[in-house]
């Protein structure tokens, strides 16, 4: 009996993604993009983010306290996060 309910739930998962291919891929698109967001902001957090051009988070506060504009790190990894997955 185990196995066929093993069975049954592993046809219905391939039928789901067999008819659905297009939306499983969109899904799993948009969850790299935020496990990657998610990850960058850690990093730049942590200061282990080499390409975010304010440094860290400290730096982002003191220029933002000076009245000079530059991307927050949200922004930045949000943009760094799409534009690595296409």
């Amino acid at each position: 009996m185990r196995g066929f309910v093993q069975n049954s739930l592993l046809l219905i998962l391939l039928l789901g993604c067999a008819s659905t291919p297009t939306e499983a891929i969109e899904i799993a698109r948009r969850e790299a993009i935020k496990e990657l967001e998610r990850g960058c902001v850690k990093d730049i957090f942590w200061g282990a983010e080499t390409g975010y051009p304010l440094t860290n988070y400290s730096t982002y506060r003191v220029l933002m306290d000076m009245g000079i504009e530059g991307p927050s790190p949200e922004e930045w990894c949000r943009e760094y996060a799409r534009q690595r997955v296409k």
